[in-house]
């Protein structure tokens, strides 16, 4: 017996906000980054180590969220979960069995794309 997870993310998954985030070139040559935000079911569960080594090197942020959703959700994209943003760092298309597996870790001032980086005086 398959189970079918389209239906499953319909019937049990939460609305959350997201957000998707578009960079784009300004004439600054500076990349701009944009959001939009936008409201859609999913089911948010905590990641083990094991969801976490599908991160690349270096980007092995604990704690972590697995994310099922039918939406596609791009790398970089946001999650509004538990009063915390977590940004998407892998997103994996099973859209054959009707959804997508992300994971996404809590968002902070160093992993952003926002951060000014370092002031040296």
């Amino acid at each position: 017996m398959r189970i079918n997870m389209r239906q499953m993310v319909r019937n049990m998954g939460v609305v959350h906000t997201f957000e998707r985030v578009k960079s784009k070139h300004g004439t600054d040559g500076k990349a701009h980054e944009t959001t939009k935000s936008f409201l859609a079911k999913a089911i948010v569960q905590p990641a083990s180590q094991d969801d976490l080594k599908l991160l690349e090197e270096g980007q092995r942020f604990y704690p972590g969220i697995l994310i099922y959703i039918t939406e596609p959700l791009n790398v970089g994209d946001y999650i509004n979960f538990r009063d915390k943003k977590w940004r998407v760092m892998n997103s994996q298309d099973w859209s054959d069995y009707g959804f997508h597996q992300c994971i996404a870790i809590q968002a902070g001032s160093t992993e952003t794309g926002h951060s000014k980086g370092f002031t040296v005086t």
